[in-house]
C-alpha cells in the first residue's frame, strides 16, 4: 500500500498530528528551559529566569487549548449522537400538544452577549467566560434579535486550526466571524414564533441535523426564548440527562 503524504491524510489526521506536535514540543521545551535555568542561575544570569517566566504561561495555554478542544468536542459529539437517535424515534403524538413556551429558556434567564460587546473580545476571553458560567454555547444578539449562536467547541476548533499563522492570544471575535466556515456554523439556527408546537420543531431538526439551536421570537422578531437540542433531550428523557445547554 502506498504511503500517503501528510497533506493527503485529511483534516482530522493532520489536526491530531498538530496536537501531538504541540504537546511534545511543549514538554521538551519546558524540560530544556528548566535545565538551562538551573545551570545558568548558578552563574548569576537573570535573563534565563525572565525567559522561563514568560514562556511557561504560553506553553500552558497551548496545552490547555488542545486538551479543552479534544475533550469538549468528544462530549459534544456524544450528546449529538444520543439526541439524534432519540429525536428520530419520537411519535408525533407525544409532541403535537407541547408548546415550546413550556420548556424553552426564557430570555430573562438566557446567558447571552450583545454583538457590540463581543466584537472587540479575544476568542480566548469568550471561551474563559463560557467556562466560568459553565455553558457550552453562546447566543449573540443584535438589538434583541438573534445574530449568531456559537458553540464552545467551534471556538476551540478555530483556535486549534490557527497553527502558527496567528497567535491564539491575538485571535479576536472579528477575525473569527469573518471566516466563512465559522460564520456559517454561527448562523446555523432556526427561528419560530411563540405559538409553535414541539412537533414542528422536531420535524425541522430532523431535516437538518446540523442545527442544534432554535430561537423563539415575537412579532417584532425579537428573541423571547431559546430551545437547544440538549434541552429537548433532557425534557424527553424525563429530566434524567445531565447535559449542559
Amino acid at each position: 500500500m502506498e504511503n500517503k503524504k501528510w497533506y493527503q491524510l485529511g483534516e482530522a489526521a493532520n489536526r491530531n498530528r498538530l496536537a501531538t506536535i504541540i504537546i511534545w514540543f511543549t514538554f521538551v521545551a519546558i524540560i530544556v528551559l528548566a535545565l538551562l535555568y538551573y545551570l545558568l542561575s548558578k552563574k548569576g544570569a537573570d535573563t534565563m529566569g525572565d525567559i522561563f517566566d514568560t514562556l511557561i504561561p504560553l506553553f500552558a495555554t497551548w496545552v490547555g487549548t488542545v486538551l479543552a478542544f479534544y475533550f469538549g468536542k468528544e462530549n459534544f459529539d456524544i450528546a449529538t449522537k444520543r439526541y439524534n437517535k432519540l429525536i428520530d424515534k419520537l411519535s408525533p403524538d407525544v409532541l403535537d400538544d407541547i408548546n415550546v413556551t413550556q420548556i424553552m429558556i426564557s430570555k430573562q434567564t438566557m446567558v447571552y452577549k450583545d454583538l457590540m460587546e463581543v466584537q472587540g473580545k479575544k476568542v480566548q476571553e469568550i471561551i474563559d467566560f463560557l467556562s466560568e458560567v459553565k455553558k457550552s454555547r453562546l447566543p449573540i444578539l443584535d438589538n434583541d434579535k438573534i445574530k449568531y449562536v456559537i458553540h464552545k467547541a467551534t471556538f476551540l476548533d478555530a483556535l486549534n486550526e490557527l497553527g502558527n499563522t496567528v497567535p491564539a492570544a491575538n485571535y479576536d471575535f472579528k477575525a473569527f466571524i469573518s471566516n466563512a466556515k465559522y460564520q456559517k456554523l454561527a448562523s446555523s439556527f432556526l427561528t419560530f414564533d411563540e405559538a409553535v408546537i414541539l412537533e414542528k420543531i422536531r420535524l425541522a431538526l430532523t431535516k437538518d441535523p446540523s442545527v442544534k439551536d432554535v430561537f423563539i421570537i415575537d412579532k417584532n422578531k425579537s428573541v423571547v426564548g431559546w430551545l437547544t437540542d440538549t434541552l429537548i433531550l433532557r425534557y424527553l428523557s424525563g429530566g434524567n440527562e445531565a447535559l449542559d445547554s
